[in-house]
């Protein structure tokens, strides 16, 4: 489907629950899960954030920031760190799976400068847990990646 003036989607479809999915080339795909569909409703408030396609190796790590996580294997959780020379209006820490498909947005947020943690669980946007396999974590500073890692759920 194609935006109207507004940026806005719309689709009609049968009643029902769906996966959505938000592609474009060049950017991450987005996916909200389990999205019910009601018989004469309409459905709003499905929001959907594109980020730029990200190659692991473009993207070194600054000497302003640090990122990392521990334990990496990880089991049931795993604590992300990062630390920011400066304050800056919008952080976010975003986990993909292998294929490059956001699962999870841990931080969305205005931070000062500062190092701070964050804990994942090993499960999606949706609270579902996700299965064995190694994962790519970036932090992202003013919509654009910084530094990404690796780590692997066991």
């Amino acid at each position: 489907t194609n935006p109207n003036a507004n940026g806005l989607y719309s689709i009609e479809i049968e009643p029902g629950t769906y996966d959505v999915i938000a592609t474009l080339d060049g950017y991450q795909t987005d996916t909200i899960i389990d999205v019910v569909v009601i018989e004469g409703q309409t459905t709003t408030g499905i929001d959907f954030a594109l980020y730029p396609y990200v190659n692991l190796k473009d993207y070194p790590l600054s000497s302003n920031i640090t990122l990392s996580n521990y334990p990496n294997p990880f089991n049931t959780e795993t604590t992300i760190t990062f630390s920011l020379a400066e304050n800056t209006e919008n952080v976010q820490i975003l986990i993909f799976n292998i294929k490059g498909e956001k699962i999870k947005t841990l931080i969305d947020e205005k931070l000062n400068a500062g190092t701070y943690r964050a804990v994942w669980d090993g499960t999606d946007n949706s609270g579902k847990q996700l299965g064995s396999g190694v994962f790519i974590y970036q932090l992202y500073i003013e919509h654009k990646a910084v530094s990404t890692k690796r780590m692997i759920l066991i």
